[in-house]
């Protein structure tokens, strides 16, 4: 039979058979009658030859309704929104230290640690999307659960806003949105009843590029340098690993009034300027100048942590003005290695000895001279000698200090 060819049934449905030819070609037939059985070998029909011409035009109709419907979408697509753009970065120091950076509508496009502490802080929390308050809150409760806040404790927290562009206009803001972070963490820490200080600050730019140079947050960074304008001999190694109320603490600074030394001239890419070699020394590129003042002319440096001048106060006699070169050069050996001994040394021996101090100065000729033992931190820009010098202690108690202090320097 012509055109006739055979095929094997592979399947039935209905009143339709699938059959596949010795050329490997699947046909679908439709026959009358009882069907043959599935594997059964049956005859086909020829196939019909039609024109080629209806082929190309429903090709052809297919490719044009394609086209055009990849026209419409197009169209119909808009394009896509563009990233969203960084408008301010925000540092929270605790001593976790954490940045997030915002977006104009406030919303916190990246969130990462600055620090080990600051990425522990992040691992159990997600603040991509959040609004940048609704983040403070969450982080000022993490903190909390951390157990870097106790309650019916202290601590304290500054919060850093840098602006991504410059201006007048964006500083402004940046002190508002601060002002509006140090809220919403207050009241977390009011509710959980701590007792921590929050502060806010906005600085340059530039400061937050330095800062990531020197391994800082750029909160920590600003109070480094006014910390060392002030006279504090602060170094970036110990801001690295420590808070900055401990570090300032061990310095005999109150970190609040360093701040507000920041608040009343922000200009800290100025302040670079002026500390010149000082800042060089803090950040481990030089060594510290003479003291002969700080950074800022031939002044004396001010502050609790200053040292104390090398010329003799009227009125002190050669014993006591060689006793006083004595201490001041045993002190600057002692600070130049924090790790050993430093100006909390003191301190810890004014207590350790105030039981013993204020009896003796009870029994002094002529009655008492005090009815305390002055606190140290109640005394800016004194030291330990100094003070114990004004009150004409005996030479005893001002030699079992003395051999205390190098015991605890040998040590």
């Amino acid at each position: 039979m012509d055109g006739a060819e055979r095929g094997i049934v592979m399947s039935r449905e209905g009143q339709r058979v699938i059959v596949l030819t010795p050329r490997g070609d699947w046909r679908a037939l439709k026959l009358a009658g009882p069907l043959p059985e599935v594997g059964e070998e049956i005859m086909l029909p020829p196939v019909v030859k039609r024109p080629a011409w209806p082929l190309f035009t429903a090709a052809a109709v297919v490719l044009l309704l394609v086209l055009a419907g990849a026209v419409v979408r197009r169209i119909e697509t808009p394009a896509p929104a563009a990233a969203p753009m960084v408008a301010y970065y925000v540092n929270i120091d605790i001593n976790p230290s954490v940045e997030l950076a915002v977006d104009e509508k406030d919303t916190v496009l990246e969130a990462r640690g600055l620090n080990n502490d600051g990425e522990k802080l992040l691992a159990g929390i997600a603040l991509k999307g959040e609004k940048v308050t609704g983040a403070m809150k969450i982080l000022a409760l993490e903190a909390l659960r951390q157990g870097y806040y106790l309650p019916e404790g202290e601590g304290a927290m500054m919060v850093t806003v840098i602006p991504a562009g410059s201006g007048q206009e964006k500083l402004a803001a940046g002190d508002e949105l601060g002002q509006r972070l140090t809220r919403e963490a207050q009241d977390v820490f009011q509710q959980a009843g701590v007792h921590a200080a929050v502060e806010a600050a906005t600085v340059q730019p530039e400061i937050r590029q330095h800062a990531e140079a020197a391994g800082l947050s750029a909160g920590k960074y600003s109070i480094m340098l006014e910390a060392l304008a002030a006279g504090a001999q602060v170094k970036a190694v110990d801001l690295q690993r420590e808070s900055i109320t401990k570090v300032l603490q061990e310095l005999n600074f109150n970190w609040e009034d360093v701040l507000a030394r920041l608040k009343r001239d922000p200009d800290l890419l100025k302040r670079e300027e002026q500390l010149g070699p000082v800042l060089k020394a803090a950040l481990g590129q030089g060594p510290l100048p003479a003291e002969n003042g700080n950074s800022q002319g031939n002044a004396p440096a001010r502050g609790p942590a200053a040292a104390p001048a090398n010329k003799p106060d009227q009125g002190d006699n050669q014993e006591t003005r060689q006793g006083k070169q004595e201490t001041t050069g045993q002190g600057r050996e002692m600070n130049s290695n924090r790790g050993q001994s430093s100006s909390r040394d003191g301190m810890a021996v004014a207590w350790q000895l105030r039981a013993r101090l204020k009896a003796g100065l009870q029994n002094q000729p002529g009655g008492p001279v005090l009815k305390e033992l002055p606190v140290l931190e109640h005394v800016p820009g004194k030291n330990l000698r100094d003070v114990l010098a004004k009150i004409k202690l005996e030479d005893v108690f001002l030699k079992k200090i003395e051999e205390k202090r190098q015991d605890m320097a040998k040590r």
